[in-house]
């Protein structure tokens, strides 16, 4: 092991590598998908598994809620914070619900400003749809609510229209190893 890898540094495993970055100003051409989807292809998640939301434009970002607000950032392997399980809403296909594992709060825009914490079952506002990114396995968050996307091309995760095209709003979706 190099002597700068120590476990604490290990890197996150996850269940496919997403693909390298490729710079750029708003995540034009951020990233090449390294696997298409084949039919006979694993799905995306399993629902109630952790996950790590990871940028395709930034891939050294995850959307976390380390200062009980969301935002994407940096982490650390065992933050609890970037640990995610998606609910599925029984009485609305294909819509989830976004849960975090060390708040227990739900991703919603209730107050139009995007936040995490308690909601009623019913709001629209706390419930997403993961679209897959046609060719790939990353996935565009849309909100139910609001209709937007989920992005960090001004830099902060927030949530607004975004070209399909746009890395910025892709999220690769890493399954957590325990």
């Amino acid at each position: 092991m190099p002597e700068d890898i120590t476990p604490e540094r290990m890197p996150v495993p996850a269940l496919d590598t997403p693909p390298e970055p490729i710079d750029d100003d708003w995540g034009e051409t951020a990233a090449k998908p390294g696997k298409t989807n084949v039919p006979d292809a694993p799905e995306l998640y399993e629902p109630y598994q952790l996950i790590r939301f990871q940028n395709a434009w930034k891939p050294k970002q995850h959307i976390h809620v380390e200062t009980l607000e969301p935002e994407a950032g940096e982490i650390l392997p065992g933050w609890w914070s970037a640990q995610w399980a998606i609910e599925p809403v029984e009485e609305a296909p294909p819509y989830v619900r976004i849960v975090n594992r060390w708040t227990e709060g739900y991703l919603n825009v209730e107050d139009y400003t995007l936040a995490q914490g308690e909601i009623d079952p019913g709001w629209w506002s706390a419930m997403w749809e993961l679209e897959q990114v046609e060719g790939t396995k990353y996935v565009r968050i849309k909100n139910r609510w609001i209709e937007g996307y989920l992005h960090n091309g001004s830099g902060q995760l927030e949530l607004g229209d975004v070209d399909p095209d746009r890395k910025c709003a892709w999220w690769w979706i890493e399954t957590v190893e325990e």
